[in-house]
């Protein structure tokens, strides 16, 4: 738990992107207050999901009896893309997809982020190639926690059903590559549901990376899976790295 006179971007950007360790910021205030168990246990219920822990799972999920998800290995997507304040013209938006790792329970949420052009709703990278993309690494990651791919993908969208249109074809690109049929579904939402708040969650957080810092750059080189140094004509800089250990739990509840 740390306390930092800047403020919790500092800190969160440090933390994510160059030490490899989750944070809880808070103000000394509120833990000082005597009586104050609710937020102490609120406080609490956060870092335990930071570090990987579980605050809930579903009765039906242990009994493998949700509809859709139990039946067969399944990953659950979310995606967000957060967008400059009003009257801020030249900010990168950012997007966010999160994806659970633990089927059957479908309980930790494994988060990616990356900036994109000003005010550019489409998630663009989703698919790069056959081997980046933030789709690809996702499904890496639920075969290395599962020991098999997913045969179903539910993808949680918050936005407009138009920008589909494009994301549906990058996902499916990204399951090319593990020569099977795999069901797909997609819903478009307005409202939060987990793994849309997740992905809300996670934009918001990454925008503390870049305070302070230039995106504005005409290209940029961005690290791949294993290292692989890729290059990409982008309008931004990528954000910074978030550390591989940081990606793993839910650093940004």
């Amino acid at each position: 738990m740390l306390f930092h006179p800047n403020g919790a971007g500092l800190i969160k950007r440090v933390c994510e992107t160059e030490l490899g360790i989750v944070s809880q910021c808070c103000q000394p205030q509120n833990i000082l207050k005597s009586n104050n168990h609710q937020f102490l246990e609120n406080v609490s219920l956060k870092i335990n999901v930071k570090v990987g822990g579980r605050n809930t799972v579903l009765e039906k999920a242990l009994c493998r009896k949700i509809p859709f998800v139990s039946d067969r290995p399944t990953i659950i997507f979310g995606a967000y893309v957060t967008h400059p304040q009003p009257g801020d013209e030249s900010s990168p938006s950012i997007a966010a997809v999160v994806a659970s790792m633990d089927w059957p329970e479908v309980t930790k949420y494994r988060a990616l982020v990356s900036a994109q052009g000003h005010m550019e709703e489409i998630i663009q990278d989703l698919y790069i190639n056959k081997d980046c993309g933030m789709i690809r690494e996702h499904l890496v990651a639920f075969y290395q926690n599962n020991k098999c791919f997913p045969h179903r993908l539910i993808f949680y969208r918050d936005g407009f059903y138009q920008v589909l249109l494009y994301e549906v074809d990058a996902i499916r690109k990204s399951y090319n590559f593990l020569n099977q049929v795999v069901e797909i579904n997609i819903s478009c939402i307005r409202r939060a549901v987990p793994p849309a708040y997740y992905a809300h969650l996670a934009a918001f957080q990454a925008r503390y990376y870049i305070e302070g810092g230039d995106l504005s750059d005409g290209g940029s080189a961005a690290a791949g899976p294993d290292g692989v140094m890729r290059e990409r004509v982008r309008k931004v800089r990528a954000l910074p790295e978030i550390m591989d250990n940081v990606k793993d739990v839910m650093f940004y509840c």
